[in-house]
């Protein structure tokens, strides 16, 4: 039998190759339907934005600051103003005015290398319940290369993140020197403590240390024993600025100040006779303050005296610091006289000596009762003591808030308290103690983490804006300090 030859050609001829060129029911409809699919929403999308306006997009969830703007659109967004592919759009633009018309808020440093928009930084719509709570990109843009922005050398100039280039906080870097001026030893305070009694005092560091609401609140002495010794409020020197009063919840450290933290152990008394204390202020005030107490004591107390004068003993007065022996007085006015500089000399040499830096000027060995009056006369043998310039910030370019750190026992980041021996001694924690918490896991709206996983975003702890001598009404200061120093940059 012959075998039929097959070729593609002669399979081809079977089909009609113009198929696709009849049209049929289906492929009509289809055709009809989508056109009248198209305007349809033509027509809804020009009748919605005709009746309805910008209600017809969807604006996203709100900020809790921007809530009672939240169905009045154009109080914030305006006519973007741009070329007409634009202005044709449904978008519209968000300019710095709109913001400032509630925002009284001062711009950035002065050698910033662009001013971006407020809405730059601050995005609205996006799910953050905080506009404060930018990205890090939006610092990041410069500071992760700030040399290419013309960035000095003197700031850390490759910043990624918290835990990614962030330079070690600017106290604890090689060259700081802390300037206050006063003897103290926090290891001697971190122990049971007993001040001249039978009771026993157990110092914490709440007990010097407390927030600036907590200074003006609580009292830890006897208000009593203070009033008597005319140290009913702390000296002028510790009261803090105003400016830092009126923080914005930021809690800071209120200055130790003698008369709330330290009074109750050490006493300024000083003379057996006179109960009174001697008042924590400047030397005059003092040496005029003894000087009164005792004449107005030797007025008195006649009988007192003239008993003391008869059995005078040098071996009690040989026990004053820096106080030459004195023979026995003649009369009251050389008693008032001898005393008076006892008591001066017991305060400077036992009492302000024990905290303060501080120049006692000598006296002789032979010196006599006319000596010390002239000594008592003359304001250029009072002790020059050094000023503590007790700084309340040690991070003058960054925010911190210890109201938010309750849960951490002080120890924990300040460890370096419990061996110090000295006041100069910095004890904030280093940037590794942070960076175990603030670890860069955790992120704004995120996923709940376990313990140990902090945000960590600039925003926490820097401010972009410039607050400095900034008088507006939405003013948060940040400089307090009276140790000026360069910080790791906002």
């Amino acid at each position: 039998m012959q075998i039929r030859k097959r070729s593609s050609k002669s399979v081809a001829r079977r089909h009609d190759l113009n198929y696709f060129k009849k049209g049929s029911w289906l492929r009509h409809w289809q055709g009809i339907l989508t056109l009248i699919a198209i305007a349809c929403s033509l027509v809804w999308l020009i009748g919605s934005f005709a009746f309805r306006g910008p209600q017809l997009l969807s604006k996203g969830p709100i900020s809790s600051s921007h809530a009672e703007f939240g169905e009045k659109c154009e109080s914030c967004h305006l006519p973007v103003q741009g070329n007409l592919f634009h202005r044709a759009g449904f978008r519209k633009d968000v300019p710095d005015a709109a913001c400032r018309q509630c925002h009284n808020v001062p711009d950035h440093q002065v050698n910033q290398t662009f001013t971006p928009q407020c809405s730059t930084c601050h995005l609205e719509h996006t799910g953050s319940m905080m506009l404060a709570h930018t990205a890090d990109k939006s610092c990041t843009q410069c500071h992760a290369n700030l040399m290419a922005k013309g960035g000095s050398p003197h700031f850390a100039t490759a910043i990624h993140s918290f835990v990614d280039g962030h330079p070690e906080f600017a106290p604890l870097r090689e060259g700081f020197e802390d300037q206050q001026a006063l003897k103290f030893a926090h290891s001697e305070h971190m122990k049971v403590r007993r001040p001249g009694s039978d009771a026993i005092v157990n110092l914490a560091c709440s007990s010097c240390h407390q927030t600036l609401s907590e200074a003006g609140l609580q009292w830890s002495g006897s208000t009593a024993r203070l009033e008597d010794a005319s140290l009913s409020s702390a000296p002028a020197s510790a009261t803090p600025p105003d400016a830092l009063a009126r923080d914005h919840g930021r809690a800071y450290m209120a200055p130790v100040a003698y008369a709330p933290s330290c009074h109750d152990c050490h006493t300024l008394l000083f003379d057996k006779h006179i109960k009174e204390e001697a008042p924590h202020a400047d030397t005059a005030q003092v040496r005029a303050f003894i000087g009164q107490r005792m004449h107005t004591y030797a007025m008195q107390h006649p009988e007192v005296v003239a008993t003391e004068i008869r059995n005078w003993s040098a071996e009690e007065h040989e026990r004053v610091p820096g106080m030459p022996v004195m023979a026995a007085p003649h009369n009251t006015e050389e008693w008032i006289t001898i005393r008076t500089a006892q008591a001066e000399r017991r305060i400077w040499g036992q009492s302000c000596a024990l905290c303060h830096v501080m120049q006692v000027p000598d006296l002789a060995p032979n010196a006599t009762v006319h000596d010390l009056n002239t000594m008592l006369a003359d304001p250029a043998s009072l002790p020059a003591i050094a000023p503590t310039r007790q700084p309340t910030r040690f991070l003058t370019h960054a925010v911190f808030s210890h109201n938010a750190h309750q849960a951490v026992a002080c120890i924990e980041c300040h460890s370096k308290a419990s061996f110090s021996q000295s006041a100069k001694d910095v004890l904030l924690p280093s940037i590794k103690s942070c960076q175990s918490c603030h670890n860069g896991e955790s992120r704004p709206q995120g996923p709940v983490l376990s313990a140990g996983h902090a945000e960590s975003g600039c925003f926490l702890c820097h401010e972009y804006h410039n607050w400095d001598g900034f008088h507006g009404s939405h003013t948060q200061p940040k400089t307090f300090s009276e140790v000026g120093m360069m910080e790791s940059p906002n």
